[in-house]
């Protein structure tokens, strides 16, 4: 799955309007190169929607579901938030386009292939705050889910920025699954006192890989025994920017 990155762009700025809403509309997590080498200059999450909609109170994380290949719910990798950024103090552009791109090596290859009516943020400056850790690498292997969301626990909006409580637990190397049940956890589960739920989840975008879960809204969205499925990369290629939750439409 080499793709050039951002080349579907142009296809996706077409598919409608935005319907005052925001989607994950590409992930880039394993670049093509040497391992580790071209991650740190073209790794990047794309989203989509309506030009110029604020998005400050949102987050996206990327969460690793592990994987088990015995089907004996026990995980052979670690299960956790691998990365999570917040989007305060940022915006759609003009196009509807906002790019996060990873900048750990101190610039990104992307934000030169930015169009100039998208808005782009590197991962340093939207990384949340997590007890010894900094942005890195998005994870390449495994069960992956992009979940974009808002209104987590123990977070709240002061004055256009994130506030962050005691106990939030939306950030980096937080196991969200304790129990390894495919469910975000409450803070109950096996003693855990991450409370990943309830929160908002926005839009999603996930799939399974030698066996691990996926966390997303409904699990009729999952996509299950996807044997050797290990995408480099992900785009919606015409997604139409309509909650799928909204029920039956006759007659379109």
């Amino acid at each position: 799955m080499r793709t050039t990155p951002l080349a579907l762009a142009a296809i996706l700025a077409g598919v409608g309007a935005a319907h005052a809403q925001v989607v994950i509309s590409e992930v880039y997590p394993n670049p093509g190169g040497p391992a580790g080498t071209a991650d740190v200059i073209y790794e990047y999450i794309e989203l989509y929607g309506e030009p110029g909609m604020d998005l400050t109170g949102y987050a996206i994380g990327q969460l690793i579901g592990g994987t088990d290949p015995e089907g004996d719910d026990v995980p052979n990798n670690a299960v956790e938030i691998d990365e999570a950024f917040t989007l305060d103090g940022l915006s759609l552009g003009a196009n509807g386009f906002l790019v996060l791109f990873n900048d750990d090596s101190g610039f990104s290859e992307i934000e030169f292939l930015l169009p100039a009516d998208a808005n782009g943020s590197g991962f340093n400056d939207q990384f949340i705050p997590s007890p010894g850790e900094d942005a890195g690498n998005l994870e390449n292997d495994g069960s992956a889910s992009w979940l974009l969301v808002r209104r987590r626990p123990n977070h709240d909006i002061v004055n256009g920025v994130s506030d962050y409580q005691p106990g939030y637990a939306f950030f980096k190397d937080i196991n969200q699954d304790t129990d390894f049940d495919g469910k975000l956890d409450f803070g109950i589960e096996g003693g855990s006192a991450s409370q990943l739920d309830p929160l908002q989840i926005i839009d999603d975008l996930a799939w399974s890989n030698g066996g691990g879960k996926e966390y997303v809204r409904d699990s009729e969205q999952e996509i299950s025994e996807t044997v050797g499925f290990n995408p480099d990369f992900a785009s919606r290629v015409a997604y139409y920017n309509e909650n799928p939750m909204l029920g039956q439409r006759l007659n379109s």
